[in-house]
């Protein structure tokens, strides 16, 4: 298909609501994603492309989970407003990638109709997109929106690995790490059921777990 035509069949792409007739599925419900009436339209396609990925494709060890911002200049309940940004509304999307960049996993947060809205959002993210991973070995990086002292225990307990940066302001963070003065080039850490919490000295303090 030409580039073209393409960005025809993009531009008029529209997704229709979900009526009983065509969700029947044989698919594992287990996996889908929990129905949402903000999203509804779309959660058959962003399920069935999770699930294809998991049937197609193993994951390597190493694996990164962000989130990612896309432009959306129509209506949506769900957009995320940026006032000091030039493009003010965007759609959220947290992804888990492989290293050469292929997005394995997926999913649209919805705001305050999303499922894993509200205490410990973040923790929730990382075991649903690690929801077919855990107990397997894998090693995931992650910056400092997610990672905390509980999530990095709690996936250890599932043989499963995190490292990436870490905000000061987080539960259980050890007082002594997170006030020691260091001079350029020095680190410091403390060990705790198997999990470091450390922090570098760089051109400012940078945490790290």
């Amino acid at each position: 298909m030409v580039r073209d035509r393409f960005l025809e069949i993009l531009r008029c792409l529209y997704f229709s609501h979900v009526t009983q007739s065509n969700t029947n599925n044989t698919q594992p419900s287990t996996t889908r994603q929990a129905p949402c009436s903000f999203t509804e339209k779309i959660d058959e396609i962003v399920f069935y492309f999770n699930n294809k990925m998991a049937q197609i494709y193993y994951s390597n060890q190493e694996l990164s989970i962000d989130e990612s911002m896309f432009l959306w200049r129509g209506r949506l309940r769900f957009h995320q407003y940026f006032k000091g940004k030039r493009h003010k509304f965007e759609v959220k999307l947290y992804s888990l990638n492989e290293p050469d960049g292929l997005t394995s996993k997926f999913k649209i947060y919805a705001g305050a109709g999303d499922e894993t809205v509200g205490l410990g959002h973040t923790e929730m993210v990382v075991m649903l997109l690690l929801n077919r991973l855990l107990n397997n070995g894998h090693s995931v990086f992650m910056n400092n929106y997610y990672n905390s002292f509980s999530l990095a225990s709690k996936l250890l307990h599932m043989n499963t690995y995190c490292t990436g940066t870490l905000r000061r302001n987080r539960k259980c963070n050890p007082k002594e790490t997170e006030n020691a003065k260091l001079k350029k080039g020095e680190t410091t850490g403390k060990y705790a059921e198997g999990v470091l919490i450390g922090k570098w000295r760089d051109k400012r303090d940078v945490m790290y777990i």
